[in-house]
């Protein structure tokens, strides 16, 4: 099939092609269990999109695409519940800045050391097995924070938790990466997203308020509740066939995707903002008498909603680079405000622009992640992903952890420029390295 540009000219070169024996991989598999999607030999870059036709005609809103994006709602409202109040149970517990900082940063440890694990797990056991598994060990540890009873088993809790956490997101993404045609992966992405953005404008907010109002107990109920519905959604799932690798083949095989990694060293940059931020503005609003920051979650969600479909459709036309650059400075741009801030609308104006920044950027990376990528190593380029990403957010939690007990919260969000800073650099680095044209860095 030959894959033209949208005005119908010749065959458009696409950047950082797969040779073709990386392609037929799956095919040579005489393994198949119930997953799969389509494989697509590019990664788009700055160059003309590719035409309709192919995977690009299958409907992106799939009977099993809409129960994946509801089903992974229903996660991330358990788990975002969780994070804006655990900092304040750590304190309760006796802990200080630098616990508040360890609760995410142990949390995303874990997750990153099983995710490569995780990947192998979906590309030779399957993604309903692994799936499966990771929700229900996730909904039991949630249950038992109800029983720590000291600051110590409060962290050793949340290291465990991350464990599973690392397998049933990973095991999400894969399947929705198999689920999307992958000519609209960018947007399919931006769309997936959403899950994480209605969660994460409603849960903290209502985590906060079930603390405020029953404690911490009533809380982990309702968060193990949620996913419980979760794992009720996604067993209905039919998960298409895909070719997997034999267990002799994945173990001699790369836990991680090659091709993913420098997207994901990108991304992994850019969400140490997340660490900083998810760690710490609850703690640095009451500082400046900001008692409730549930607007600035909402007003994030919002912008996320708005920005992020958006920003992956505009991706698949105009190429990545267009999208993500922007989104990497509108970021740094929040960061700054972020240090100087002084009321409630300071908190409403930074959750606006880093909403709108950080939802441009991160669903592209991701998408950039898993395309090209055969059908039998999407869990590998899903691992390589959500690695990168829970090592961006725990290390920005526990550096700015210590940043903010020695200099104060305005020079931890500034801190935070510095690796967003060298964001910007590797994906012009690996953009030359394609052959793309990088926009200009003031592009907007």
């Amino acid at each position: 099939m030959n894959r033209r540009s949208g005005s119908g000219g010749p065959p458009a070169p696409i950047a950082g092609a797969l040779p073709e024996a990386a392609l037929s991989s799956a095919a040579h598999s005489p393994h198949a269990v119930d997953q799969s999607g389509i494989a697509t030999p590019a990664r788009l870059g700055s160059g003309p999109p590719l035409a309709n036709g192919g995977p690009a005609a299958s409907p992106l809103w799939s009977r099993d695409f809409i129960l994946i994006v509801v089903g992974s709602g229903f996660l991330f409202f358990g788990f975002q519940s969780l994070l804006a109040a655990l900092p304040l149970y750590a304190v309760e517990l006796g802990g200080g800045n630098a616990a508040a900082g360890l609760i995410v940063g142990l949390f995303t440890l874990s997750a990153v050391l099983v995710r490569p694990v995780a990947g192998w797990a979906l590309d030779t056991m399957g993604r309903r097995l692994v799936y499966t598994l990771g929700l229900v060990v996730f909904i039991i540890c949630v249950l038992a924070y109800g029983f720590a009873g000291s600051i110590v088993a409060l962290l050793v809790l949340r290291f465990i938790h991350g464990i599973p956490w690392g397998v049933s997101t990973t095991a999400g993404g894969t399947v929705a990466s198999d689920l999307i045609p992958h000519q609209r992966l960018g947007e399919g992405m931006g769309y997936f997203g959403w899950a994480v953005t209605a969660a994460l404008g409603i849960a903290p907010v209502v985590g906060l308020a079930i603390v405020d109002h029953w404690g911490f107990w009533a809380l982990f109920i309702v968060a193990a509740a949620s996913v419980g519905v979760c794992l009720t959604i996604v067993s209905f799932i039919r998960y298409p066939p895909v070719a997997v690798r034999s267990t002799a083949e994945g173990r001699r095989s790369s836990p991680y995707e090659r091709s993913s990694l420098a997207p994901a060293l990108v991304m992994l940059l850019v969400s140490t903002t997340w660490g900083v931020v998810v760690g710490f503005i609850a703690l640095f609003g009451k500082q400046h008498g900001v008692e409730n920051v549930g607007p600035f979650f909402i007003v994030y969600a919002v912008s996320l909603t708005l920005v992020r479909p958006i920003a992956g459709r505009l991706a698949d036309r105009v190429g990545y680079g267009r999208v993500v650059v922007p989104g990497i400075i509108v970021t740094m741009v929040s960061m700054a405000v972020m240090a100087g801030a002084q009321g409630p609308w300071w908190f409403i104006a930074v959750g606006a622009l880093f909403g709108i920044g950080y939802g441009a950027a991160q669903p592209c990376l991701q998408a950039m992640c898993v395309l090209g990528v055969p059908p039998d190593r999407r869990g590998a380029a899903s691992a390589t992903y959500y690695t990168a990403l829970d090592a961006g957010i725990g290390v920005g939690a526990i550096i700015g952890g210590f940043i903010a007990g020695a200099l104060g919260y305005p020079a931890m969000f500034l801190s935070i420029l510095v690796p967003l800073a060298a964001s910007l650099f590797v994906y012009r680095r690996m953009s030359a390295g394609r052959g793309e044209a990088p926009p200009p860095v003031a592009a907007g």
